[in-house]
C-alpha cells in the first residue's frame, strides 16, 4: 500500500471525485459494494438486450459488461492482495459469461 497526497474536488457518498498524482484529469471513487451493484445492472440489462435482435445494442452492452467487469476484477484482485475482504458476496469480476 502506498500512502500519497490527491487532490479532493468533492467527498459525495455518489462517488469522491479525486486527482492522483500524476494524473491529468481527476477520477470518481465508487466504493466497492456500488460498484459490484453497477456491474448487477450492467449484467441484466446485456442478458435482457440478447433477448432482442439489435445487434449493435448487444455489442454496445457487452463492451459495457466487460469494461465493468474489468474494473471489478481489479478491485477484487488489489482487495485480495491486502486481505481484506469484499463488500459483497462474490468474487464477481471472474468467470462471469
Amino acid at each position: 500500500m502506498e500512502k500519497l497526497e490527491i487532490e479532493i474536488y468533492s467527498r459525495s457518498l455518489e462517488g469522491a471525485v479525486v486527482r492522483l498524482p500524476g494524473r491529468r484529469l481527476p477520477g470518481l471513487v465508487l466504493e466497492g459494494d456500488s460498484l459490484s451493484i453497477v456491474f448487477n445492472f450492467v449484467k441484466s440489462i446485456l442478458e435482457r438486450v440478447q433477448e432482442g435482435s439489435d445487434e449493435e445494442l448487444i455489442a454496445w452492452a457487452q463492451e459495457l459488461k466487460d469494461l465493468v467487469q474489468w474494473q471489478l476484477y481489479n478491485y477484487e484482485e488489489v482487495m485480495g492482495q491486502h486481505g481484506l475482504e469484499l463488500p459483497y458476496p462474490g468474487p464477481l469480476g471472474k468467470d462471469q459469461p
